[in-house]
C-alpha cells in the first residue's frame, strides 16, 4: 500500500508539473492541481509529512515501531543476561579457589604435624639401646616397627604434596579456561554491540525509505529480511552464550 500511495503522489506530482509547464491546461487538470494543493495544506496543518507514505496509524508505521520496539526489548534482555552470568561465573570462581587453598592449606598443616608427632615419637623410642635389643627371636624391634611407619608416612606425604601440586596446576588451568571463556562473553557483548548499531542503521534505512527519501537502500521486503536476519544472529549467540556456560559447569565439576 505504502508503494502504491507513493506511486500515485508522484503520478499527481508529474502532471501538475506537466500541466504547469503546458500552455493549454484543461478544467479537469486545473481541478486536479487544486485538490493536491488543498491535501498538502491539511497535512501540513496537521505536521504530517506530505512526502511521507506512512503516517500516524498507518499498516507500515506500526510494523515498523513494533519491530524496532522488540529488537531493542531483546538487545536490552540479552545485555542484561550477559552481565548476570559475567558475575555469576565470577562468584563461583572466587568461591571454588578460596576452597581449594583453605582445604590444601588445612591438609598440609595435618601432614606436618603428623609428621612431626611420628619424628617425635621415633626419637623417644630411639633413644635407648637396651630397649632395642630386648626384643629376640622372630620379633621385630619397636624401632624397626616405627622407622617403617615413618617411612610410609613419608611416602603419603610426598604423595599427597604431589596431588596438591598437580591440583594447584589443575586449578591455574580452569583459571585460564575461565579467563578465556570470560573475553568470549566479552567479545559476544562487543559483537551484540556491533549487532545493535546495525540495527539501528538497518531501521534508520527502513525510515527512510517508507518516508520516501532517496537512499542506496533495496525494497522494504530485504530490509525486513535484514532484521530477521539479525534476530537469527542474537539467538546464536545466545545459544553460544548458553554454550560456554555449559564448559564453565563442566570445568567446575
Amino acid at each position: 500500500p505504502c508503494s502504491q500511495t507513493f506511486s500515485c503522489d508522484s503520478q499527481k506530482d508529474s502532471l501538475v508539473v506537466n500541466g504547469a509547464q503546458s500552455p493549454q491546461m484543461t478544467t479537469a487538470d486545473v481541478l486536479q492541481r487544486e485538490q493536491v494543493e488543498n491535501i498538502k495544506q491539511e497535512r501540513a496543518a496537521m505536521e504530517i509529512n506530505v512526502e511521507s507514505p506512512c503516517g500516524p496509524g498507518a499498516p507500515c508505521r506500526a510494523k515498523l515501531q513494533a519491530m524496532e520496539v522488540a529488537h531493542q526489548k531483546t538487545l536490552h534482555e540479552l545485555q542484561e543476561k550477559h552481565v548476570r552470568e559475567k558475575k555469576e561465573l565470577e562468584e563461583q570462581r572466587d568461591h571454588m579457589l578460596q576452597e581449594r587453598s583453605q582445604a590444601a592449606c588445612k591438609a598440609i598443616e595435618a601432614l606436618k604435624t603428623a609428621h612431626r608427632e611420628e619424628v617425635e615419637k621415633v626419637r623417644r623410642l630411639s633413644g635407648g639401646e637396651a630397649l632395642m635389643d630386648s626384643f629376640h627371636g622372630g620379633h621385630m624391634p619397636q624401632a624397626d616397627v616405627m622407622h617403617g611407619e615413618l617411612n610410609v608416612l613419608s611416602e603419603n606425604f610426598f604423595q599427597k604434596c604431589q596431588e596438591l601440586n598437580r591440583a594447584e596446576q589443575s586449578s591455574k588451568n580452569r583459571d585460564v579456561e575461565l579467563e578465556l571463556k570470560q573475553r568470549d562473553l566479552e567479545q559476544l557483548q562487543r559483537e551484540n554491540k556491533e549487532l545493535k548499531n546495525k540495527l539501528a542503521e538497518e531501521i534508520s534505512r527502513m525510515r527512510y525509505f517508507l518516508t520516501g527519501q532517496r537512499s542506496d537502500v533495496g525494497p522494504v521486503c530485504k530490509a525486513e529480511d535484514s532484521a530477521s536476519g539479525l534476530e537469527v544472529t542474537l539467538k546464536a549467540k545466545e545459544n553460544e552464550v548458553q554454550y560456554l556456560k555449559k564448559e564453565v559447569s563442566c570445568l567446575q565439576n
